[in-house]
């Protein structure tokens, strides 16, 4: 494994690629990566942390996953897929956005979500949980 992710490396600095990269056995814990303390942006991944925290707040009562939410594409993220590719403001429950973010990466369903459950929120959740090496800082 060691020499797979030494190859990584060389390839990608051969190409002038900046990266990290993070193997872990998730029964023994035993990891194999390189440049794995380098703060990263999220991107569609902070996805997972709305998408938690969102759930939590299903769970206990705090927000309902039937909720109607209109999205306008106007105003929201555009994508190729699920609602952030319509042209026409859709109506879709709570529970429907997640599936839409979580499923086909949709722009627009991680907004509507967003505008539910602030980026401070997302975020003081995760220090809740002590996910201390998660930051979400915007959407």
């Amino acid at each position: 494994m060691r020499e797979a992710a030494e190859g990584i490396v060389g390839d990608w600095t051969a190409l002038g690629v900046r990266g990290a990269f993070l193997a872990r056995d998730i029964d023994t814990g035993e990891q194999l990566g390189f440049a794995i303390e380098e703060p990263v942006p999220l991107a569609s991944v902070v996805k997972v942390p709305l998408a938690l925290v969102v759930l939590d707040l299903i769970a206990h009562g705090g927000l309902d996953a039937a909720r109607p939410v209109t999205v306008d594409p106007a105003t929201s993220s555009v994508g190729p897929t699920g609602i952030a590719a319509f042209r026409h403001p859709a109506t879709v429950a709570v529970g429907d956005l997640l599936l839409l973010m979580l499923s086909v990466s949709d722009n627009a369903a991680a907004d509507a979500l967003f505008d539910l459950v602030p980026v401070a929120d997302v975020d003081a959740r995760l220090r809740a949980w002590d996910c201390a090496g998660i930051h979400v800082r915007h959407r």
